[in-house]
């Protein structure tokens, strides 16, 4: 019970200084005293310095039917994704500053667009080769598709079909250093996709949050 007792009382102290600390950073009020002893105070200092520091940034692609609509669309994912970014930035101020979104920029005018690139494994015993080509197939497509919908924030389709790079059999114990050794169809497959054909241009814009008082 007495170490649950010292337990909790630790644990508001720390809060309490911690409070102290965030309300002097924040408040600019590093030169007074406050309650804070010299050692509180040059911490104070050092964390404070760190924390207005704290910088977070973000490139968020987008693709448009023209330069406008691209530009458009690359605003609005920035605004989506504006929390996380301040998040990221809360996060190194550590509660001793507040970030927000300071500035934003284009950082890649509308141009032609990138087609973004799957990658698909198979490593696996009893099977076969057509097995091991054509789930690695499977497994580049889909990587395409998945991370190009993530890369633009629209639906995609393959654009190039995937093809099996490399393609051999392996000989391991199923237990790295135990067990019956046993044959494994290994298989590396790539594929590509790009955003629906009616969208024709690409275009990014980058987010920035800066902590402040």
């Amino acid at each position: 019970m007495k170490s649950l007792i010292l337990c909790c009382l630790l644990i508001v102290s720390v809060q309490s200084a911690h409070a102290q600390l965030s309300s002097a950073c924040r408040g600019g009020e590093m030169g007074r005293g406050d309650g804070l002893t010299d050692e509180q105070k040059r911490d104070l200092e050092k964390r404070c310095a760190n924390a207005l520091n704290a910088e977070s940034h973000r490139t968020v692609k987008a693709v448009g039917m023209d330069d406008s609509d691209c530009l458009s669309q690359a605003n609005y994912r920035a605004d989506q994704q504006a929390y996380d970014v301040i998040s990221s930035c809360n996060s190194q101020a550590q509660g001793l500053a507040y970030c927000s979104v300071v500035a934003r920029h284009i950082v890649q005018y509308p141009t032609y667009i990138s087609t973004i690139f799957g990658r698909g494994e198979y490593d696996e015993r009893k099977s076969n080769e057509e097995t091991c080509r054509a789930t690695s197939i499977a497994r580049a497509e889909s990587d395409a598709v998945s991370s190009c919908r993530s890369e633009y924030g629209v639906s995609c389709d393959i654009s190039s079909r995937g093809v099996v790079n490399d393609h051999h059999t392996k000989t391991r114990r199923r237990y790295v250093i135990m067990g019956p050794k046993e044959e494994y169809q290994i298989c590396s497959a790539s594929a590509a996709a790009a955003p629906d054909s009616r969208y024709r241009v690409q275009c990014s814009v980058e987010i920035v949050a800066r902590a402040h008082r």
